[in-house]
């Protein structure tokens, strides 16, 4: 008996070595890092170079592509197949054993460390996904029905204001957008020219309508930019939109990950503005994702919204929109309610989308910050709802009402960046004046009060990084990005 368990130890040992594993390998270095620096226009398009300098974003490393001779050096690797890759973690992901993926480190002297998905390295068998990934139908719609999902969010306010996501760009990273290149509710969309493009990352693929694996993508595309008169209108119809597919639908894998990865840094690179992703692998856990959970039409908490907890590091989710019978397009025109967080994340990007439409000198952060003060329980968070359901229209009038109130006075804060001594200028009046300090994550971290004669704060116990000044003065506000070095 002990000699048979021996054997049978000793040949799973084999089998795990020679079955195929998916790993991160990552990079010592880059090429020709400075020069692609002072010549950005060689590695990001116009509009993303307009866009970080809009909204103070440095250009670095990160946006500097993977060396391709290292590339082409692991494709070349006995056994190794090279799945994808990611030049902000300077990274590629591979397949293949164990062994030759261990052998890398020794063959190349450009790997700086390998990070293989299976912790254990103990080979997992690819399972069919569950059916709740993609939701099922549940009730057929015949007009209007998609009133209630803008409304519980004031979005259609924002349309009403002409704010409809004009000049702004969403990448959709997703599963699959059968249809949509002749569906005619994507007519108006496609008239308009506000397909840009699109590419399918698990089979290199540029005809994203091919891929007929999954239609989550037509549904959740629907919810944005849908549009059939008199019948459905998505919550961002003149928006420009990226189609990137990194779902391989029927399977279950690692690398679906790093698909996700690439398609993040492609939309970067193509100075995309939002991105909607509704994927359970996505990073909804990190501090600077909007997370959106979901409700039901009467805005009580949905079943199977996921909750946050006190071990995540920061307020998960975020906020809440319906979820539970929102109202889509299936790809055979009909519009149709599906339950799932799937959907009540574009339903809100796209009410983001026309708020930033509004507001185009605010950043991301300042953007998600009016977002969640807007929001229903925002003085009173929990782990279901986060800080509640979004008032769109309400945080609109927020950024513009103390713009209005401070129009003639056009004082600033310097120097900025700081090191400590924060200085008012051009300050006449005689209002006083709250100003709260927030980080990146929407944490209040220090408050003050200035008048005509107290006019410098000094903030340098606080850790280096990036703020957000939030003055307020008779019930109206405004905010500034406050950088510490």
């Amino acid at each position: 008996m002990k000699k048979c368990l021996l054997l049978l130890i000793m040949l799973c040992t084999q089998l795990s070595l020679f079955a195929q594993q998916d790993a991160w390998v990552y990079l010592t270095d880059k090429q020709n890092v400075s020069s692609s620096i002072s010549n950005p226009i060689t590695i990001l398009s116009q509009k993303t170079i307009d866009r970080k300098n809009v909204h103070g974003v440095i250009i670095d490393a990160r946006d500097v592509p993977v060396n391709e001779t290292y590339i082409s050096q692991l494709k070349s690797a006995t056994g190794i197949t090279v799945m994808a890759k990611s030049k902000w973690f300077n990274a590629v992901h591979v397949r293949g054993s164990e062994t030759d993926i261990k052998n890398l480190t020794s063959t190349f002297s450009f790997i700086n460390n390998i990070d293989f998905a299976d912790k254990s390295l103990t080979l997992k068998t690819v399972q069919q996904k569950k059916q709740s990934k993609l939701e099922n139908i549940a009730t057929i719609f015949n007009y209007g029905s998609a009133a209630n999902q803008i409304q519980m969010i004031k979005g259609d306010k924002l349309h009403v204001a002409n704010y409809t996501g004009t000049g702004m760009t969403v990448a959709v990273l997703d599963a699959g957008f059968p249809n949509v290149n002749t569906m005619s509710s994507f007519s108006y969309l496609r008239n308009a020219g506000n397909i840009l493009g699109g590419y399918d990352f698990v089979n290199r693929n540029d005809n994203v309508y091919l891929n007929n694996a999954s239609s989550h993508g037509t549904w959740v595309l629907s919810t944005m930019a849908g549009y059939i008169q008199d019948q459905y209108v998505g919550t961002a119809p003149d928006a420009a939109y990226y189609l990137f597919i990194t779902e391989d639908a029927p399977t279950e894998n690692p690398v679906e990950e790093s698909y996700w990865v690439e398609a993040a840094e492609r939309a970067d690179s193509l100075g995309v503005d939002v991105i909607n992703t509704s994927l359970g692998y996505t990073p909804a856990d990190a501090t600077g994702v909007l997370t959106v959970g979901a409700v039901k039409a009467d805005g009580t908490y949905a079943s199977f919204s996921s909750v946050g907890s006190s071990i995540q590091p920061t307020q998960k989710p975020d906020v809440a929109a319906q979820g539970q019978a929102s109202v889509v397009i299936d790809i055979n025109d009909v519009i149709v309610s599906l339950d799932g967080t799937s959907f009540s994340s574009p339903i809100l990007a796209g009410g983001i989308v026309c708020l930033w439409e509004a507001l185009p000198n605010l950043n991301n952060n300042q953007i998600i910050q009016l977002v969640r003060e807007s929001a229903s329980q925002y003085n009173n968070p929990d782990y279901s709802l986060g800080y509640g359901i979004p008032n769109l229209e309400l945080a609109l009038n927020n950024a513009l009402s103390l713009d209005d109130f401070l129009s003639g006075q056009e004082f600033k804060l310097f120097p900025n960046p700081t090191k400590g001594p924060i200085y008012l200028s051009n300050f006449y009046s005689d209002n006083q004046f709250e100003i709260g300090l927030y980080d990146m994550i929407g944490k209040k971290v220090f408050d003050f009060q200035l008048n005509t004669s107290q006019k410098q704060i000094d903030i340098s116990f606080l850790s280096n990084g990036v703020y957000i000044a939030k003055i307020q003065s008779k019930g109206k506000s405004k905010m500034f990005k406050i950088v510490k070095n």
